[in-house]
């Protein structure tokens, strides 16, 4: 997992997301946001799969790698209201 405070973010990586995957980046992405308030943008970065997944009040974007990478070229990257 990385973590990055300044930007509020919490990025799990996985190349798929299996059922088994899903659950454990999911359960690893809930507990960090429920230990560190000042979370507000929670993904798993595959490398194809899109979809929002709902779990305890929040949302995890699953977006893939290179729409990711995209994200990152653009200025204020790191800010959390990224499409």
């Amino acid at each position: 997992m990385f973590y990055a405070p300044d930007a509020g973010l919490a990025i799990q990586v996985a190349h798929s997301i299996t059922e088994r995957a899903r659950k454990r980046e999911v359960q690893s992405l809930a507990k960090l946001s429920r230990v560190q308030d000042d979370i507000r943008r929670l993904v798993i970065v595959t490398k194809e799969e899109q979809e929002t997944i709902a779990v305890g009040g929040t949302s995890i974007e699953v977006i893939p790698a290179w729409r990711f990478l995209l994200q990152l070229a653009e200025p204020g990257a790191l800010a959390t209201d990224m499409p």
